[in-house]
């Protein structure tokens, strides 16, 4: 899925750590509430409020860290990961804008599953920056 998946944690900063490792506990928490969503049939969790935290913490604390603190080496490979990862997130808010105007459940069913594969997909992303990625996340 990323075009570098071969970043080693190093090459990481120990100062950027923190921030993506805070993203990655909002994409698993986002994730396990489309999880219960999905779940239920009556009480859902209203996602887009949650989205858009995701999306803001990635636009104010990650695109914002310095790269000149990031190897040398490693600069074009994180900047790769963050476009996808930047991609990604703006899906996601399209996706859950579909969800909210949904009434067919089929049609709610197939954009809860579009969901979840683009967390996971961001999930994966934050694993190969933080160089924890386990290699068994879905293509």
């Amino acid at each position: 899925m990323y075009p570098h998946q071969a970043i080693a944690s190093f090459m990481l900063p120990a100062t950027h750590r923190p921030y993506y490792e805070q993203l990655k506990a909002n994409l698993e928490q986002l994730l396990q509430d489309i999880e219960a969503t999905a779940e239920s049939t009556s009480a859902s969790i209203p996602l887009a409020p949650q989205v858009q935290q995701v999306q803001q913490y990635f636009q104010q604390q990650i695109m914002t860290l310095p790269t000149e603190e990031v190897d040398a080496a490693a600069v074009s490979r994180v900047q790769s990961v963050q476009t996808e990862l930047h991609r990604y997130l703006r899906l996601l808010g399209t996706e859950v804008n579909f969800l909210a105007v949904s009434r067919n459940p089929s049609t709610t069913e197939k954009t809860l599953a579009n969901l979840r594969d683009r967390v996971q997909k961001l999930i994966a992303g934050c694993d190969t920056l933080l160089g924890t990625d386990t290699n068994n996340q879905p293509s």
